[in-house]
């Protein structure tokens, strides 16, 4: 299972292996895998679920034969992905989306998976709660902590004249307040900062490497993240 964008995440390849079974031998559990990490701010939720064999050495392969719910949202097959014979061509990284749940801070999302043979997989993420960032003259960067939030993605952009954000840092970091280096600035101008807050079903997921958390019914995760910008102009 792999995980993460900053912004998900989540590239899985699927390779098939025909070979005759001996019929004595029970034939391997399936499992379904959900990786869905739900952000604020974003025009697009994203999915990726997947099945996995246990005891095999394949791949996890995509499923496109569920019905995913989140907060009454149905959410839509990507087609942009197509299975050919023994491996899979893709544009995207994700199998499912939606254009229309909006993601609030704060907020509870339940989600609901049926898949063809009547099974159920559920879950509930809170998403992470708005929060203020201050930074001071010496590049000390804070923001307030919160509760259920246990690891955040700390980055700063760079804005050009066409209105285009470069990232100049990305670093994970498990406290509220940050020091940034001056040497990652180029000169004086407009910067960007922008912190993600991962709810705790991410953080025990990704960090603490637990096989499934914010589910039940299967493995994989449910989880939700906040993203806060902050302008400032940096003198140099």
């Amino acid at each position: 299972m792999h995980f993460l964008k900053i912004y998900l995440l989540f590239l899985f390849f699927f390779m098939i292996h025909g070979c005759e079974r001996d019929p004595t031998v029970p034939e391997p559990e399936e499992s379904l895998v959900v990786n869905i990490l739900l952000i604020t701010g974003e025009s697009r939720q994203k999915a990726v679920i997947t099945k996995v064999v246990s005891n095999d050495h394949t791949e996890p392969s995509y499923v496109d034969d569920i019905s995913l719910i989140i907060n009454d949202i149905h959410f839509k097959r990507n087609e942009d992905y197509v299975i050919r014979g023994v491996g899979i061509d893709f544009s995207w990284d994700y199998n499912y989306y939606s254009d229309s749940l909006e993601v609030t801070p704060g907020k509870i999302y339940r989600m609901k998976i049926i898949t063809l043979e009547g099974d159920t997989i559920t879950g509930q993420t809170k998403v992470p709660n708005d929060f203020d960032i201050s930074i001071d003259d010496d590049l000390h960067v804070q923001w307030e902590s919160q509760k259920n939030v246990k690891a955040y993605k700390f980055s700063v952009y760079k804005k050009d004249d066409s209105g285009n954000l470069f990232p100049l840092l990305d670093e994970v970091v498990f406290a509220n307040n940050y020091h940034i280096d001056s040497g990652i600035f180029s000169g004086s101008g407009p910067y960007w900062i922008k912190i993600t807050a991962f709810d705790e079903n991410f953080y025990e997921y990704v960090v603490k490497e637990k096989d499934q958390y914010g589910i039940t019914g299967g493995l994989g995760v449910f989880g939700s993240a906040v993203e806060i910008y902050k302008n400032c102009y940096i003198k140099k």
